[in-house]
């Protein structure tokens, strides 16, 4: 379904990455935390970019967006953009869905502005189980080249601080040292160090994915002998770039 949105504020983050504020002009169909949606101008091609907020928010909603210089979806949008006027946004889509109170805890690992996805999962999860005391644990590594690109570093401190049940760990490829409480290197390697002292066990959680292809899959695939399995994992983009990996459990046929 397709419907115009209005562009209310268009906020420059950290790392140039876009804050986009939309606000539907009419109801939106149900929307689960991890779908995404579509943007575009009306009637013409549309580009798919992840909710960034609570699907609860509708018809209000954030979308993050980092442009990629010489890239002509990027050029698309930022055109829109500076025309001004409506958008026009089709939703939802994707399979990776949490729509209820979690029934186990969910670890989220994210690379650059694939956060995006994993925040909008965070936000509603913090809201639905919070009337619940035993609600499972929410803990997510988040990576980007530069520490710098760790764009919403606060805001996940400050979430951490309100709710005991969510913990985060900050990775950096470059200039980890620059930031207190980075971890140097990728999202794979934060994980594999946090289950070698025994500060994670995989087979207790679902696993979010959240990134292009490469990031995705190369972090799957270094998780691989620490025990992760296919059934326990979702990531957009084993549907739009499926890849073969020898995954330890019978559903790798059909990854």
């Amino acid at each position: 379904m397709a419907i115009l949105a209005d562009v209310e504020q268009v906020e420059a983050l950290p790392d140039r990455v876009l804050g986009l504020s939309l606000r539907l002009r009419a109801p939106a169909p149900a929307m689960a935390p991890g779908q995404y949606v579509c943007v575009g101008a009306p009637g013409d091609a549309r580009l798919p970019l992840s909710l960034a907020s609570d699907p609860a928010d509708l018809p209000a909603l954030t979308l993050h967006f980092q442009p990629t210089p010489g890239h002509s979806d990027s050029a698309y949008l930022l055109d829109l953009l500076e025309r001004g006027g409506p958008l026009e946004v089709a939703l939802p889509f994707g399979d990776c869905c949490f729509e209820t109170p979690l029934a186990q805890p969910l670890l989220m690992l994210a690379g650059g502005t694939g956060i995006t996805q994993l925040r909008s999962v965070l936000l509603a999860q913090l809201r639905l189980g919070a009337d619940q005391a035993d609600a499972p644990p929410l803990r997510l590594y988040w990576g980007a080249l530069h520490a710098d690109g760790l764009y919403l570093w606060n805001e996940l401190d400050l979430l951490a601080e309100a709710y005991p049940r969510f913990s985060w760990v900050a990775c950096a490829e470059q200039g980890a040292e620059s930031r207190l409480g980075c971890v140097a290197g990728r999202v794979g390697d934060a994980v594999l160090k946090d289950i070698s002292v025994g500060k994670l066990t995989l087979k207790d959680w679902q696993v979010l994915l959240g990134g292009g292809p490469g990031m995705v899959w190369g972090t799957a695939e270094a998780l691989l002998p620490a025990g992760l399995r296919r059934r326990q994992c979702a990531a957009d983009a084993f549907a739009y770039a499926p890849r073969s990996l020898p995954w330890p459990d019978a559903e790798a046929s059909n990854a």
